[in-house]
C-alpha cells in the first residue's frame, strides 16, 4: 500500500459533511482529488508568491478559496473581483497579520458558506475563461497577430 493510498483511506474516515479538516501542505497529486470534495479551502500563507497555483486549482474545482491578501495572492483575489464582484472577493481576503489570521479564517469561511451555490460554478467558469491554457494561448495568439499586423503596416 502506497503512502498516497494510505492518505486517501485516512481521508475517507474524516471527510464528513460539516467537517473542518486541517491538512497542512499537500502536493498536487492529492489536492486534485480533495478540492472537488470541499466547499472552502484556506491558504494562510506567509510566503510571498508571484502567482499561487493552489488558488487557481481551487477555483478550477469550484472550491471557494480564502487567501492571505498580499503579494501574488492579492493579485489572484483581485482578478476574481473583476469578474465576480467586490462582495465575493472580499470574502476571500485573509489578513496577513498573524495575530488575527485564525479569527479572520473563521469569519470569512462562515461568510463563504452563506453564499449561494451559483458561486461554485462561477469560480470554475472564471478559472477556465481566465487561466486555462486554451484561454491563455488564445490571448497570446491574438496579441501576436495584432503585433504582426502592426509591424507589416
Amino acid at each position: 500500500q502506497s503512502d498516497k493510498e494510505k492518505w486517501f483511506m485516512d481521508a475517507q474516515k474524516v471527510l464528513q459533511k460539516n467537517t473542518v479538516v486541517f491538512t497542512g501542505y499537500l502536493t498536487h497529486d492529492k489536492l486534485c482529488h480533495l478540492f472537488p470534495c470541499c466547499d472552502i479551502a484556506a491558504f494562510p500563507s506567509i510566503v510571498a508568491e508571484a502567482g499561487p497555483l493552489v488558488f487557481l486549482e481551487a477555483l478550477a474545482c469550484g472550491t471557494f478559496p480564502l487567501g492571505t491578501y498580499f503579494a501574488g495572492m492579492a493579485a489572484s483575489i483581485d482578478s476574481v473581483e473583476e469578474v465576480m464582484g467586490r462582495e465575493v472577493a472580499d470574502k476571500m481576503k485573509l489578513t496577513p497579520d498573524g495575530s488575527k489570521l485564525v479569527q479572520d479564517i473563521v469569519i470569512h469561511a462562515n461568510e463563504a458558506l452563506d453564499l449561494d451555490g451559483s458561486c461554485r460554478e462561477g469560480l470554475r467558469q472564471l478559472a477556465v475563461e481566465k487561466y486555462d491554457w486554451k484561454a491563455v494561448g488564445g490571448k497570446m495568439i491574438k496579441t501576436l497577430s495584432q503585433l504582426t499586423a502592426e509591424s507589416l503596416n
